[in-house]
């Protein structure tokens, strides 16, 4: 009958992934105990990584239920909705979650995903923004911002993004792969074959990252002979 107990159980079945077995530990919990929103949440949480994205909706709107104010339920819920295809519902519940903490950059990342599929670029362009000035250290961010530029043939506007994350993280070779392909497709090929060999210095094991985000690449002899070099 000891409540914290069974809670923690929950909890660390939840780190091992034991989702189903955690689940269990925390309805006990509620059997035990006036029902708390963090319990429901949590339920809420190891439903979306069952994929049981109705259960999850269920538990983190009781989460909602006990406590408005709630954020983590109300993107909780924004993100099952963006998953089952209700994705103009979603973004209402992930905005109230940004409304009621405006400095999470995971908020603003996940928002900022869903209106770019929403194809609403000047929205998202917002979101990636402020998650680049919230978390200038994210590893993924100044990919996805640019990315987004790219796609729409703004080159410019992409590699200024790209040199404004070097700025940030001036030893991440994922940046150098992809500012090389930005140089690439804007026709400055000593300049990507310069920032080519940099990314191999640092980082040689992800030069897969460069072919993959676009594949011509692998027909540009140049950038092939650098790669030779540097294979160990």
């Amino acid at each position: 009958t000891f409540v914290s107990a069974w809670f923690n159980m929950g909890n660390t079945y939840s780190s091992i992934e034991q989702y189903r077995k955690a689940i269990k530990a925390y309805l006990e919990t509620l059997r035990l105990e006036d029902p708390q929103p963090v319990t429901h949440y949590y339920i809420g949480e190891c439903y979306e990584k069952l994929e049981v994205f109705d259960r999850a909706i269920d538990y983190y709107r009781k989460a909602i239920d006990l406590d408005d104010e709630f954020a983590d339920a109300w993107m909780g819920v924004g993100v099952c909705l963006e998953e089952t295809g209700k994705r103009k519902s979603s973004l209402n519940f992930m905005s109230k979650a940004l409304e009621l903490d405006p400095d999470n950059p995971e908020y603003w990342y996940i928002y900022g995903d869903t209106l770019h599929k929403e194809q609403n670029t000047e929205e998202a362009a917002f979101c990636y923004s402020k998650v680049s000035e919230l978390d200038p250290e994210n590893p993924d961010i100044w990919l996805d911002y640019s990315e987004m530029y790219d796609n729409i043939d703004e080159r410019e506007t992409a590699i200024d993004i790209i040199n404004e994350g070097l700025e940030h993280q001036p030893r991440n070779a994922s940046l150098y792969y992809r500012l090389a392909v930005y140089m690439i497709k804007s026709g400055k090929k000593e300049r990507a074959a310069d920032l080519v060999g940099k990314a191999l210095k640092l980082n040689y094991n992800r030069h897969s990252e460069m072919f993959d985000y676009y594949p011509d690449m692998r027909m540009r002899n140049e950038i092939i002979e650098l790669v030779n070099t540097y294979r160990k």
